[in-house]
């Protein structure tokens, strides 16, 4: 995945043609009239624009005060992503609507992972000796399965509906769907064994093929990246018990443990940092 941060400071209009790989570009600032095949949007700090391989694309109409992030998905590393979420391999190009609101949602739960993304580059810097190395790595990951899931494609009805509702990838996605659903409420391997409708040996054995994390894991992980968005987001008057408490850490001590470890830097200081 490539990331950076463009502006060009006036007018200017783009003709890529058909571009490869996917290309995401979030507006943080102004806006971007584009075409990408058969469809137009206008892209803006609520829309990004999602480009598909092989489709011809033009950028219309690059505003002078548009400065936006600018995303390359290496198109195998979708693919196989989306592998792992439909427990089979993927044969033909997927297909994304142009338009993905990031207003509420899916979007805008993935346009905060992006923002966690983005201040952990900034942050941590990305040298082969950092331990940010295997934070980014993990972000990226849930970006593009957010992609996925969030924003309609040529594959939202299998990855959304498996044809086996006994399959891996179906029992992922009933767990999934509770957790984003309730995120703060407290829940055992034993409930989310339930929930999924498996046993609790093969519902662990599943996170590990799907995630390479215990469902245990994979939840702290989940609630983590969550505090830290809230922190990021939050109103003058927010606390970190608060929005930690929200997220369903009961030991702030162990929390704030788990939280420094992940990120670098204590929740007071992220909070701190970003009012």
């Amino acid at each position: 995945m490539t990331v950076g941060i463009v502006r060009f400071g006036a007018d200017v209009l783009i003709d890529p043609g058909a571009v490869d790989g996917y290309h995401i570009d979030v507006p943080t600032s102004g806006a971007l009239d584009v075409s990408s095949g058969r469809q137009f949007v206008v892209a803006g700090p609520d829309r990004a624009a999602i480009y598909t391989p092989g489709e011809r694309t033009f950028l219309e109409r690059w505003s002078a005060d548009n400065t936006q992030v600018s995303i390359k998905i290496d198109r195998n590393a979708l693919e196989q992503e989306l592998g792992r979420i439909i427990g089979r391999p993927v044969v033909d190009r997927v297909r994304f609507d142009l338009g993905f609101d990031l207003a509420s949602g899916a979007g805008l739960r993935w346009a905060t992972t992006l923002q966690v993304l983005l201040d952990t580059i900034a942050e941590g810097g990305v040298g082969p000796d950092s331990v940010t190395v295997a934070q980014v790595g993990h972000l990226e990951r849930a970006l593009i399965a957010g992609l996925l899931v969030g924003q309609e494609n040529s594959m939202s009805d299998v990855i959304l509906n498996s044809r086996d509702e006994g399959s891996a990838p179906a029992a992922v996605r009933r767990v999934l769907d509770r957790l984003e659903a309730a995120p703060g409420s407290q829940y055992t391997v034993t409930d989310l064994a339930e929930v999924a409708g498996v046993g609790v040996r093969q519902l662990q054995k599943i996170f590990m093929d799907q995630f390479g994390m215990t469902p245990s894991q994979y939840v702290r992980n989940m609630r983590l990246d969550g505090v830290r968005g809230a922190l990021i987001a939050s109103e003058s008057d927010a606390t970190v018990s608060d929005i930690a408490f929200r997220w369903g850490f009961n030991h702030l001590g162990r929390f704030a443990q788990y939280y420094e470890q992940k990120f670098g830097e204590s929740p007071s200081k992220t909070l701190r940092e970003h009012r």
